[in-house]
C-alpha cells in the first residue's frame, strides 16, 4: 500500500508541474530605456547619383502632426526641353511691297477715244499682317499709256508707230497739247484673305480714291478685286503673282481694267 501511495503522489506532482503556465517577458513601454533590436542595419551612405542631396525641406503646412520629416531631399536632375514657337504668332507683321505688270483698259471718258489700250502697271503697298489668314494695308496702283491726238479739239488715242521725218520742222512753243501720258491711279485700303495660311491662294479687295490724268487731273472713285498665289521665303520675303479686275468712275466717264502683276513684299 505504501508503494502505491508513493506512486500516486509522484504522478500528481508531475501533472501539476506540466500544467503551470510559462513566464512571459514583460512588455516594453514607449519611452522606456529598453530598445527593440533593429531588423536591418541603417545605411551609412546615401547614393545620390543621379540626384542631388540638399537640406531637408520645410514641412508642409498641412502635414500630419505625427509625420516624420525625411532625412534627405532627393531632387531629380533638371531635364532639357525645347520651347516650340507659337504657330499663331506673326514674327514680322509689317510689310512693304512692290508690284509691276501690264493692264488692259477699256475707257469711256470725255476727251479720249473709246477703244481698248494696254499699258504698264506699277504699284506700291504697305500694311500689317493680323494673322496667318488676314492682312490689311494700303496700296497705290497706277496704269500709264502714251496717247496722242490730231488737233486741239480732237480726242486722244493710243500712240501708234509712225514713219520718221527728217525734214519736219518742230512746232513753235505754246499752242495745244498733241501728245501726253494717260495716267490711271488708285489709292485705297486693301484687305486680303489667305484661306490656307501664309502660303498659297489669296483673295483681295480694295476701294478708295481714283485719279485720272489726261490734259488735266480728275478725281473719282475706284474699286478692285484680286486673286493670286504667293509663298514666303525665310519668313521675311513674299513672292507672288496676282490678277484682278478694277473699275473707276468719274464725273466725265468711267473705265474698266484687267491687270496682272508680280509681287515682291519684304516683311519687317
Amino acid at each position: 500500500m505504501r508503494v502505491i501511495a508513493l506512486s500516486l503522489s509522484f504522478i500528481l506532482a508531475l501533472g501539476l508541474a506540466s500544467a503551470k503556465p510559462a513566464k512571459a517577458d514583460p512588455p516594453v513601454a514607449d519611452g522606456s530605456d529598453a530598445q527593440a533590436a533593429p531588423t536591418a542595419a541603417a545605411p551609412t551612405q546615401v547614393d545620390a547619383a543621379p540626384y542631388v542631396v540638399t537640406t531637408p525641406p520645410k514641412p508642409a503646412a498641412n502635414a500630419a502632426p505625427n509625420s516624420r520629416p525625411s532625412d534627405v531631399n532627393l531632387a531629380a536632375e533638371p531635364t532639357s526641353f525645347v520651347v516650340l514657337p507659337d504657330p499663331k504668332k506673326i514674327r514680322h507683321p509689317f510689310f512693304v511691297g512692290l508690284t509691276t505688270g501690264v493692264a488692259w483698259a477699256n475707257p469711256n471718258l470725255q476727251g479720249l477715244e473709246r477703244q481698248s489700250l494696254v499699258g504698264v502697271s506699277v504699284g506700291v503697298q504697305g500694311g500689317y499682317v493680323l494673322s496667318q489668314r488676314f492682312t490689311v494695308g494700303f496700296e497705290f496702283l497706277t496704269i500709264e499709256k502714251t496717247v496722242t491726238r490730231g488737233g486741239p479739239l480732237a480726242a486722244f488715242s493710243p500712240l501708234t508707230a509712225q514713219a520718221g521725218c527728217d525734214s519736219c520742222v518742230p512746232p513753235d512753243p505754246g499752242g495745244w497739247i498733241k501728245k501726253t501720258t494717260l495716267f490711271f491711279g488708285q489709292l485705297a485700303p486693301r484687305f486680303e484673305y489667305t484661306p490656307f495660311g501664309e502660303n498659297g491662294l489669296f483673295l483681295g479687295a480694295s476701294a478708295g480714291l481714283a485719279v485720272l490724268q489726261l490734259v488735266g487731273p480728275r478725281a473719282g472713285f475706284g474699286g478692285a478685286f484680286r486673286t493670286g498665289y504667293r509663298f514666303r521665303v525665310a519668313k521675311v520675303l513674299d513672292f507672288g503673282v496676282e490678277a484682278g479686275a478694277q473699275g473707276q468712275a468719274y464725273q466725265s466717264g468711267s473705265v474698266f481694267m484687267v491687270s496682272g502683276h508680280g509681287v515682291f513684299r519684304p516683311h519687317i
